[in-house]
Parts: C-alpha cells; sequence; structure tokens
C-alpha cells in the first residue's frame, strides 16, 4: 500500500506475553489511509507531523518563508478490528494550499503569496472532521514580496498554531493569526476584504490586496495552515492606505489536537507532514468482564430417613 511501511522493534520476553512493539508510518499521498487496528490491540501511539507552508514570491530578494509544520504524540484507546483513517498533509505549492486544509495563497499582478501547509491527522469512523482524535497543524504560508526577515508564514501547532509574520517595519501588511482550539485564526479584513480567516479543519485563504482607483495589488498574502482550527490569511498589499502598504504578511498557522495527556511541538516539521502509529499486540486486552450476578441455586432438599418404629 503506497504511503505505508511497517517496522518492528523489541522482542517478546515470554510466550503469552506482550509482543514486539510495531511501527507503521504513513506518508503523504494525497488522501486518506485506512489502517485496521489488529487483534489483540487495545491501544496506539500516535505520532503525528504537520505539513510546512510554501514560501512568498520575492524575485528580487529572500522569498519570505512558509511556516514549518508542528507535532502531536498521544496515546489513544482503541478496539480491535476498528478501522482508522490516517490523513497526511501536504506541503504548500507556490500559492496552492496542501492537502487537509491548507489555505490558498493570494494572487496578486507581480508575487503571489505562499499556500499554507496540511494538517496530518487520525480520525474514527464515520472519519469527518469532528471525528479527529489526533492532529498536528500546518505551517502557514510566506507572503509574496515581503522585505528580508518579514513576511514569513505562521509555525504549526501545538495547542496554538504561531501568528504570521507582517511584510515589513515601515508600512507593513498585516499576518493572519494562529488557529486556536477553539476558532480559527483572525485575518485582517479592514485592510484586505479579501483575506480569510481559518476554520475548523481548513486555513484561511490569502488576501489579493485592496486596490485604489488607480492602481492594483502587486502583493498578496500567504494562506493560512491546516489544523483542527485553521490559521488566518494573510493580507495583500493595500493601495489605499496612506501611504500605501508594501508586500504581503504571512499566513497564521494551524492548531494541533489531542486527548488528555498529548505532546505538542510547535514549528519543527518541514515538507509533507507524516504520521506513526506504534503499538503492541497484548493478548486478551479485549477480554470482556462480566458484571452480571449469578442467579441463586435454590438448596436441594435433603431427605429425611424414616425413624425405625419399635413394638413391644
Amino acid at each position: 500500500m503506497g504511503g505505508l511501511a511497517l517496522a518492528c522493534v523489541g522482542f517478546s520476553a515470554a510466550a503469552g506475553a506482550q509482543s514486539a512493539e510495531t511501527v507503521v508510518e504513513f506518508d503523504y499521498t494525497g488522501s486518506a489511509t485506512p489502517f485496521t487496528v489488529p487483534a489483540d490491540v487495545c491501544a496506539v501511539t500516535v505520532d503525528a507531523l504537520g505539513a510546512e507552508g510554501a514560501a512568498g514570491e520575492n524575485p528580487d530578494g529572500t522569498p519570505p518563508p512558509g511556516g514549518l509544520g508542528g507535532r502531536a504524540t498521544a496515546t489513544i484507546s482503541v478496539t480491535p478490528g476498528e478501522v482508522l483513517h490516517v490523513v497526511v498533509g501536504g506541503g504548500g505549492v507556490g500559492s496552492t494550499g496542501g492537502f487537509n486544509g491548507g489555505g490558498s495563497g493570494g494572487v496578486a499582478d507581480e508575487e503571489d503569496g505562499g499556500g499554507g501547509g496540511g494538517a496530518s491527522d487520525v480520525r474514527r469512523a464515520p472519519h469527518g472532521l469532528s471525528e479527529r482524535l489526533v492532529v498536528a497543524g500546518g505551517g502557514g504560508g510566506g507572503g509574496g514580496d515581503s522585505a528580508t526577515g518579514f513576511g514569513g508564514g505562521g509555525a504549526g501547532g501545538g495547542s496554538v498554531g504561531g501568528d504570521g509574520a507582517p511584510s515589513d517595519s515601515e508600512d507593513p501588511s498585516l499576518p493572519g493569526g494562529g488557529g486556536t482550539q477553539t476558532a480559527g485564526g483572525t485575518a485582517p479584513t479592514l485592510t484586505d476584504p479579501t483575506a480569510t480567516p481559518g476554520t475548523f479543519g481548513q486555513g484561511g485563504q490569502g488576501g489579493e490586496g485592496n486596490p485604489s482607483v488607480e492602481v492594483s495589488p502587486d502583493d498578496a498574502g500567504g494562506g493560512g495552515g491546516g489544523g483542527y482550527y485553521g490559521g488566518g490569511g494573510g493580507a495583500g498589499e493595500d493601495d489605499n492606505a496612506d501611504p500605501p502598504t508594501d508586500g504581503g504578511g504571512g499566513g497564521g498557522g494551524g492548531s494541533g489536537f489531542g486527548p488528555p495527556g498529548v505532546v505538542f511541538e510547535t514549528g519543527v516539521s518541514s515538507g509533507d507532514g507524516m504520521v506513526e502509529i506504534s503499538y503492541t499486540v497484548d493478548p486478551g486486552c479485549d477480554a470482556a468482564v462480566s458484571t452480571t450476578p449469578t442467579a441463586p441455586v435454590a438448596p436441594v432438599a435433603q431427605a429425611t430417613a424414616a425413624r425405625p418404629a419399635f413394638t413391644g
């Protein structure tokens, strides 16, 4: 099966004891990959990495970088035989957002914003966004034609995605905000109405700029990263401002998600995402324990010997 690799680590201590740990790796394929929980496996550990956002265009300088993807590691309870779906995020490519929620970068007359990176996650049936068990956020896309050291995409989360960076220090186009546990990242819609906020599972669209009557924007904003909640899109050039802004703001990073005990890292993954599922076979782990009381058994009557009668 494409995008899946299997490895075993460790040794079984004795017959009937837990087996060696098995690690299954899922790489980016552009679609969900099913994983059937093996027999005698009641818990799996998920290690997910979100994808990186694409850099913004800047032909005359250093392209504003996309944000790196986040990481989420957690152990979840499962049922032998159930089918999980593993969805690995794709990195942003040009202004196109990555698979699994990366928002598109804005498209302008000259320099486009970078697309946000997609999130990586594991889902329980019926395998929709609301059934995600573990999520690693994708990084935001870089803004177009931002000054060197500015306009980068926000890092993928983490419980909270990182905010994007403004386009420069003097007349900046504003960035998108990072996604959180309860809401998508904000978008600077007051300066660029075409930038959109992140939503549940989806990064926002990078802005295409705010044209004036005389001038069309040259530079666009970066797209938000995918995540539990996606990051917001960055603003493009605002030609109605006084003075006009220059360059595009970076998109915000998407947030991660997991059960109690999840461990997050923010901004650690480059390129496409990846997911590993590890488990140990534990015979009898799913054995049902009966709690039904046993019905009382009526006592058996004991026969009484007849007393002999004496006559005299």
